[in-house]
């Protein structure tokens, strides 16, 4: 897979969250009602102070390899940590990251990069 390294500034997010992983059956169910509820139930729409409209899948809190359970956030940049509710609040930090395009993912016609600081 092709990617390339780029310097990311520290962003903090707001978003919901569900834990999984590779190997359950329901992992995609999982994940795609965690995008569901972040649109359909007004998750997006209600947290202020967004930097832009993006929309962020983020994988984090691996327990080990890739068929160990992780966390998924969907989330956005937001200009302040003064969120409080039903939010997780997240930073992610200043540093290099492998930046990848993945249409697969984010079909043909989206948008798309997965960030990486695990590149080496």
């Amino acid at each position: 897979m092709n990617y390339e390294i780029v310097t990311l500034e520290e962003k903090t997010v707001a978003g919901i969250c569900a834990r999984t992983n590779n190997t359950s059956s329901d992992m995609g169910a999982v994940i795609g009602e965690l995008w569901k509820r972040f649109y359909n139930e007004g998750v997006y729409a209600s947290i202020p102070d967004k930097v832009n409209e993006k929309a962020l899948g983020i994988y984090t809190d691996y327990a080990g390899d890739e068929k160990s359970d992780y966390t998924v956030m969907i989330a956005c940049e937001i200009a302040k940590e003064a969120l409080k509710g039903e939010y997780t609040i997240r930073k992610i930090p200043y540093g290099q990251y492998g930046k990848y395009s993945n249409s697969y993912l984010c079909g043909p016609k989206r948008e798309c990069a997965i960030w990486d600081q695990d590149f080496g």
